[in-house]
């Protein structure tokens, strides 16, 4: 479950593969559209052309159950209410480094208590099977029909089913879901 305190938490791809996920200390004060700036501007600066990054940067206060956020090119996280409402986390911008001078829209959400956060890589969405991609609106039925279930749950029902749709195809590539449920 999300925390008491002001949380800052990453989630993104560099590369266009791979995952990235972090936190950093308390304490630190920045804002998540201007610190995506930063970072378009190093990475751009310090990386080939064909180098970039897909980064989903926010901010969690838990006093104010409060998450703002910046989203630089990665799948927009999405919000599933104790109702099953869903709620989009689009603010922000393209991919990171792969442009200069770039900035980013920030967005502020309240979370109420009982909401899931969901973010992910396209190695959830994307799989291919005779039928097509698995694709988000399958992701969200998922995790909206088990909301009620523990997070770890919910996971482990929604990379199962991701197996099950490729079946004995190769997964094409890394797996990454991160739930998070608002007190």
């Amino acid at each position: 479950s999300l925390p008491q305190m002001r949380e800052p938490v990453a989630v993104g791809a560099v590369g266009g593969t791979g995952r990235v996920m972090a936190t950093w200390p308390e304490g630190v004060e920045v804002s998540p559209g201007a610190l995506l700036g930063l970072l378009n501007h190093q990475l751009y600066d310090s990386t080939p052309p064909e180098k970039y990054a897909t980064l989903f940067l926010g901010i969690y206060d838990g006093h104010l159950h409060r998450l703002t956020y910046s989203n630089g090119g990665h799948l927009p996280p999405i919000l599933i209410g104790k109702d099953g409402a869903v709620r989009r986390l689009e603010a922000g911008g393209t991919v990171v480094g792969l442009f200069d001078n770039m900035s980013y829209d920030e967005g502020s959400v309240q979370l109420h208590p009982g909401e899931i956060f969901v973010a992910y890589s396209d190695g959830v969405t994307e799989p291919e099977n005779d039928f097509g991609e698995f694709g988000e609106q399958r992701l969200i039925d998922l995790v909206r029909s088990n909301r009620h279930l523990p997070l770890p749950q919910i996971s482990q029902i929604v990379t199962m089913a991701v197996d099950d749709w490729i079946g004995d195809n190769e997964q094409p590539d890394d797996v990454t879901l991160v739930l998070a449920r608002a007190r």
